[in-house]
């Protein structure tokens, strides 16, 4: 710890304990999420984001919900009160 910072020692003790018991992602969930990619099973996920440490089979059975909320997408949020200049050509 650096010497100086009031309440360094109560915001360490503070992310600890916030972090106690979360998995992080390993190289298996990595290769689980590409051999479920691959089989097909997660086709419907094309185009979305898939979390490596989330159940396979929660996002199969999320499917329809999926879908019908179009979730999981990553999204560009352009303000309209900005200019963005015309792809014409």
């Amino acid at each position: 710890m650096s010497d100086g910072f009031a309440n360094e020692d109560k915001s360490a003790a503070t992310v600890v304990k916030a972090f106690k018991g979360v998995t992080w992602d390993t190289p298996q969930l990595a290769a689980g999420l590409v051999t479920a990619m691959a089989s097909g099973k997660l086709d419907f996920m094309s185009g979305r984001y898939l979390d490596a440490s989330w159940d396979i089979e929660e996002y199969i059975k999320d499917e329809g919900n999926i879908r019908v909320k179009d979730l999981h997408r990553v999204r560009l949020h352009v303000s309209d009160e900005k200019f963005v200049p015309s792809l014409d050509f």
